[in-house]
């Protein structure tokens, strides 16, 4: 008889996870945010198998050899896919909505370009500014507000010269 039960309600699991399958998993891949524009400096394909690879010979070009391209700079990129959210906001590169971290949360990749890189577009950056000014702040009067404003003031100056 107990075995009977088991049996029943393993039957019954069974088919309610097969259903659940069947229907959802389309919600197991990555959702990739949309980049602003129409078409990236590679196909689809190639940029995804291939990105680290570009990333790391433009670095290698940049640091090493003093040469800077605009092809696969890492700033472009970032300009390109990272996009505000409804509210105005951008994700951060923590953020499930980021574009990069979208897929390495998928496939369990830790980046670690944003140790030293921007991971927002400098025109979230400029829109901080905006909302620290609207605020009323004013970096003489708070520490904590002055380390912020400077922190995005030296983050957007290193953005925008090419610096990061």
């Amino acid at each position: 008889m107990c075995f009977s039960i088991a049996l029943f309600f393993f039957i019954l699991l069974s088919s309610v996870a097969s259903a659940d399958m069947h229907t959802s998993h389309h919600n197991l891949l990555p959702k990739i945010p949309a980049a602003k524009g129409e078409q990236c400096v590679e196909p689809t394909e190639v940029m995804r198998r291939r990105h680290m690879d570009f990333i790391l010979h433009q670095r290698d070009r940049t640091v090493h050899e003093g040469i800077r391209t605009e092809k696969h700079r890492f700033v472009n990129c970032i300009d390109c896919h990272v996009q505000a959210r409804a509210d105005g906001s951008y994700p951060r590169h923590t953020d499930a909505d980021h574009f990069c971290e979208s897929c390495h949360r998928f496939s369990s990749v830790k980046m670690d370009c944003f140790q030293c890189h921007a991971d927002r577009p400098a025109e979230a950056y400029s829109e901080l500014l905006r909302r620290y000014s609207r605020a009323g702040g004013d970096p003489a009067r708070s520490n904590r507000g002055a380390a912020a404003l400077y922190s995005a003031i030296d983050t957007i100056t290193r953005h925008l010269s090419g610096d990061d």
